[in-house]
């Protein structure tokens, strides 16, 4: 069984989604919960963090960091509020300033499974972002 909480398990997922092309790292946003995440969209850093594949929605997205009020996070994200090992989205809308977050986190009970999750995320980004762009990820 997979567990977002080991500290092993996580390094070890790491590794597999840097081995895979992913930039993958470890995350504490403050609370007790470790995460591992693939940034989407990070303001933090230089150059900042644009995934986009479609070069329309990479301008939006640019455009957007740079009129934006608030805070602009959007990663692929492990947790265990619920589960062992959960893989999600969460973030900050720079537009609305509220937390972003997935309704429903799907269940990795592997190494493998998280990868995947990962991935498939990963290979839905734009629609990811275009949905982080319409508020409809932003918790009410």
């Amino acid at each position: 069984m997979f567990d977002n909480d080991d500290p092993a398990q996580r390094k070890e997922l790491i590794q597999a989604l840097q081995a895979s092309g992913l930039d993958a790292t470890e995350y504490g946003p403050g609370g007790s919960i470790m995460h591992v995440i693939v940034p989407l969209l990070d303001e933090y850093g230089e150059p900042h963090t644009i995934t986009a594949s479609d070069p329309d929605l990479r301008k939006e997205l640019e455009a957007g960091l740079q009129v934006w009020e608030h805070e602009v996070l959007l990663c692929i994200a492990t947790g265990s509020a619920h589960k062992p090992c959960e893989v999600g989205l969460f973030g900050y809308n720079g537009q609305t300033g509220r937390q972003v977050d997935l309704p429903e986190w799907e269940e990795a009970k592997s190494l493998e499974e998280a990868k995947a999750l990962f991935q498939r995320f990963w290979d839905e980004r734009d629609r990811w972002l275009r949905s982080f762009l319409a508020g409809e990820l932003d918790v009410a």
